[in-house]
């Protein structure tokens, strides 16, 4: 629930910000987004190590570790890309691809909310996994 409220938080706290000219005016939007943006890893991190049976804990980090990496590692190309390509560069451009790209994170709060129903499920999929 923390992960899901925090993430769309962070959604939410970003489109003032971005609709403001003034800087003074969007930095307690932006402190609130980056709150958002850091409170969601911990209790996802712990959700994680829930519902995956220990013996593949480090399998499954390895494989989480190497696909977050690939995206972050192209997240700044397709960031530029977007604002150049597709609203053709520019400060205008580049607020357009910042509220393009909320929508995702928006998008992964709702997925979160709609993965609460299945986690207590999922759990006890996994604690019934554990070697005895």
């Amino acid at each position: 629930m923390v992960a899901a409220v925090a993430s769309g938080l962070a959604a939410i706290a970003f489109f003032p910000a971005l609709a403001t000219h003034s800087s003074r005016a969007a930095l307690p939007y932006l402190l609130l987004a980056a709150f958002g943006l850091s409170a969601q890893n911990p209790p996802l991190d712990a959700a994680r190590l829930d519902i995956m049976p220990p013996a593949l804990w480090g399998r499954a980090e390895g494989v989480r570790t190497f696909l977050r990496t690939a995206a972050q590692a192209l997240a700044p190309l397709l960031f530029g890309a977007t604002s150049d390509f597709v609203f053709g560069g520019g400060s205008g451009a580049l607020r357009w691809t910042f509220l393009v790209m909320l929508l995702p994170l928006l998008a992964s709060s709702l997925v979160l909310f709609r993965a609460l129903s299945s986690y207590p499920r999922d759990v006890a999929t996994a604690a019934a996994a554990r070697p005895s």
